[in-house]
């Protein structure tokens, strides 16, 4: 649910961010205080989540987001060819006095219909003047076509457009096409990877169940102790410092003399100090150095 909120909130910024720039705004505030509440939740009230593993989340970083990047490329590009959005482009032809619009006079009004059903709609009309120009009907949707996704297959059949706005339009273009195909060799690169690396050097699969237990309850696992086997002594030689350590962790056990006799630590403190003057000779341990 977290990655869903998450995942439909960065989209929704995206896809609409060329009509409503002030998305991105909206959009980081929000993030903020799913970010700042989730934060609070997790750590005052929520108890344990259930082990869900990290699917989700590779899904959303591999899918999910460079989706998103596309989306906002695609309808960035759209939202700025398709402008006025009013499916209109201009003729050489203007309004003469022969026109079958006007009706005995320079100017009319005649009714407008539906362009969905063909009826007329009802108090609506349209001001037609002697030498207006006369408009055609031209699709300005080229999601309609996917081969004009780059804006250079009809570039004869633009003609509402500007010379800014078939610049921009044009980068936007480009600039999803190079978005695509590198988000696509990137995830099919990560694809290739992750099977040759199984295929070479395999995976790893449990035989048994998860417990799901920490490590300070589990009696027969025991912790790596540096320590130093000599023939004179007939316990290794601890070469830690073990005064902060659980002893259940080592291994073993004297059952003559206790742990810190064996550490090497000692020895170190016990030169140290023997040098400075500050102790006179006699040991702890044994004097192993």
């Amino acid at each position: 649910e977290k990655y869903a909120n998450v995942t439909k909130t960065i989209f929704v910024c995206f896809f609409y961010s060329a009509l409503f720039p002030a998305s991105y705004f909206y959009g980081a505030v929000s993030l903020a205080v799913i970010y700042f509440t989730d934060k609070f939740l997790l750590l005052r009230s929520w108890g344990a989540l259930p082990k869900l593993g990290d699917q989700v989340a590779n899904m959303s970083r591999q899918i999910f987001f460079p989706a998103s990047l596309v989306a906002l490329c695609i309808m960035s590009e759209f939202y700025y060819s398709a402008y006025p959005f009013d499916n209109l482009c201009t003729t050489e032809m203007t309004v003469t006095e022969n026109s079958p619009y006007l009706v005995g006079d320079s100017s009319s009004s005649i009714p407008l219909t539906s362009i969905a059903n063909g009826t007329l709609l009802e108090g609506a009309t349209a001001s037609v003047t002697e030498g207006d120009t006369v408009y055609q009907f031209c699709s300005q949707n080229f999601l309609e076509d996917v081969g004009s996704l780059l804006n250079v297959f009809y570039e004869d059949e633009k003609e509402w457009m500007s010379e800014a706005q078939e610049a921009i339009t044009y980068i936007f273009g480009i600039s999803c096409l190079a978005v695509g195909v590198v988000m696509l060799a990137i995830w099919l690169g990560l694809n290739a990877k992750t099977k040759l690396q199984k295929a070479v050097f395999g995976g790893f699969q449990s035989t048994r169940r998860e417990s799901f237990a920490s490590f300070a309850v589990q009696e027969s696992i025991r912790a790596y102790v540096p320590q130093v086997k000599l023939n004179q002594f007939a316990y290794p030689l601890l070469a830690c410092d073990i005064r902060n350590m659980d002893t259940s962790n080592i291994g073993w056990d004297d059952p003559l003399r206790p742990h810190q006799y064996y550490n090497m630590a000692v020895d170190v403190d016990f030169l140290r100090e023997s040098i400075k003057g500050e102790v006179s000779a006699g040991g702890a341990g044994p004097r192993s150095l």
